[in-house]
């Protein structure tokens, strides 16, 4: 083998490699991102997104900026409730060294103090981008696919971390 060739497959082997951090970063900004709505952190939600970022949950005019999207998150976010998530089904594509689109699924519940509650489906449609050295969620589109009325019988607690 040859230098030259040598040389060819170091670099596709460093590209493979960048496009596997990115994924993993990326995946674990979106957990980040659900443990801070699940534990009621509208900061730590905030700062899952770019300076610039659109988000866009269907039931108003999308959120444009970090800011906008924060605040949304501390109305969104200050009745006590016990959330759950359950986020599966990552499609990541790394678009260029700095941006990428991703698709999720995920069943979430929302349950109040009363045991009053929603089961929802829905799926993301993202796109990320790499502001200040870190992956952050730049255009955040929330599908929804189903969504019921629940009851549960009690409420033990909120999750560790949740707004008290």
């Amino acid at each position: 083998m040859d230098e030259t060739s040598l040389a060819a497959q170091l670099h596709a082997l460093q590209d493979q490699v960048r496009t596997l951090l990115a994924i993993e970063s990326i995946r674990r900004l979106k957990f980040a991102y659900w443990r801070a709505v699940r534990s009621g952190r509208p900061e730590d939600v905030g700062r899952c997104f770019s300076r610039e970022a659109r988000f866009d949950y269907g039931a108003a005019a999308p959120l444009i900026g970090r800011e906008a999207i924060t605040g949304f998150f501390r109305q969104v976010l200050a009745d006590r409730v016990a959330v759950v998530l359950h986020g599966h089904n990552a499609e990541i594509d790394v678009t260029s060294p700095t941006t990428a689109h991703g698709l999720w699924q995920l069943e979430n519940m929302r349950i109040l103090e009363d045991g009053s509650g929603t089961r929802m489906g829905n799926g993301y449609v993202e796109d990320y981008v790499l502001e200040d050295c870190e992956w952050k969620v730049s255009r955040s589109v929330v599908e929804y696919l189903y969504h019921e009325p629940i009851r549960v019988q009690k409420i033990t607690g909120l999750p560790a971390g949740s707004q008290q």
